[in-house]
């Protein structure tokens, strides 16, 4: 008589383990930390053995995903989902931050653009930002991350939304910046000033080269800067009438700090906060100012261009170009002409 042993269930899977097959899947997929955190939650056997639930701080107000959503589709919902989330709140903020900044009564205080209105941001500048958004979505690594709707991501955000307005109260914080500026027009104390900011932004960029020299990123990074100041930076730089509006440099700077740490996830946000409140105050100013606007009217015969043409052209009986060039961009270099 044969007797058959009985075969006892598959030991069960110990939390341990679900946590070294959640990291090791989050490393061969270019998972974060965060959809691998969300990988182990979702193990029956880590339901079994609940841990405490994570920091409210850390918990999206709303989910990236239906709770019922699995599979191979889930990963691409997140990322639609949190590209949502990040594009809404950042209007929000927008808008909220553009009443909130011209309720104060000091226009010093609370610089601003005062004849800049929402009607002008939704048919002037929308476009653009959106597209702002969509890069600093993308580059910022925020499609891998939880959405946005978090307090420790909401929190420096708006922040960043509130102080770079606030600082109106200093006298050094009404200095442009640009090569005219900086040469002709900045005193001292704006320059130790200028100085201790670049010092705070270069100790951050070395936080994220140890970060990314770790995890074996640098080399991808470097090529992602790169591109960056090929497309964005170089092209306009060294042109007389560029000016470096801090939506711009908030913008540029802040999509970089896309490491899983929480000191590059409060970075980022801090900036995008910045670059919020710089559409919010004033719109999305042109980095070329008065050269922008008058290559526009130009090209396109606009007739409010006559009186100009008049100052440069017909008073002097000089005959008008078929493409008049923007003459009254400042020399940075000998101080002459007017700050952009």
């Amino acid at each position: 008589m044969i007797e058959l042993k009985e075969t006892g269930s598959p030991p069960r899977s110990t939390p341990g383990k679900v946590s070294d097959a959640a990291g090791l899947l989050a490393e061969e997929e270019g998972w974060s930390r965060d959809d691998a955190d969300e990988m182990k939650t979702s193990e029956p056997a880590a339901e079994a053995t609940a841990s405490p639930p994570r920091s409210r701080l850390a918990s999206p107000w709303l989910p990236d995903a239906p709770q019922r959503c699995g599979g191979s589709a889930v990963k691409s919902l997140k990322a639609r989902v949190r590209l949502a989330k990040f594009l809404v709140l950042s209007w929000v903020l927008i808008v909220c931050g553009h009443a909130f900044i011209r309720a104060h009564k000091s226009e010093r205080r609370w610089e601003r653009d005062p004849n800049y209105s929402i009607g002008d941001f939704h048919s002037l500048d929308l476009h653009s930002c959106a597209l702002d958004a969509l890069c600093y979505f993308i580059v910022g690594r925020w499609w891998k991350r939880k959405g946005v709707d978090r307090w420790n991501v909401f929190a420096p955000m708006v922040l960043g939304l509130i102080l770079f307005s606030a600082v109106g109260a200093a006298d050094i914080a009404h200095y442009s910046i640009s090569l005219f500026a900086i040469k002709c027009l900045w005193p001292p104390a704006v320059v130790v000033a200028a100085a201790v900011l670049c010092i705070a932004v270069i100790v951050i960029v070395c936080l994220h080269v140890r970060a990314a020299w770790r995890d074996g990123l640098l080399l991808g990074r470097c090529i992602e800067i790169a591109a960056t100041a090929l497309v964005f930076v170089l092209p306009v730089f060294r042109d007389p009438s560029f000016h470096l509006h801090h939506w711009y440099w908030t913008w540029l700077i802040g999509m970089h700090a896309n490491q899983d740490a929480w000191w590059s996830q409060a970075a980022c946000a801090f900036l995008w906060g910045g670059y919020l409140n710089g559409i919010a105050a004033y719109g999305r100013d042109d980095l070329l100012g008065c050269k922008r606007s008058f290559y526009a009217a130009a090209n396109q015969h606009c007739g409010y261009l006559d009186c100009y043409y008049e100052s440069h052209y017909t008073d002097q009986n000089a005959t008008i170009p078929a493409k008049p060039p923007f003459q009254d961009a400042p020399n940075w270099r000998t101080c002459e002409g007017m700050a952009p």
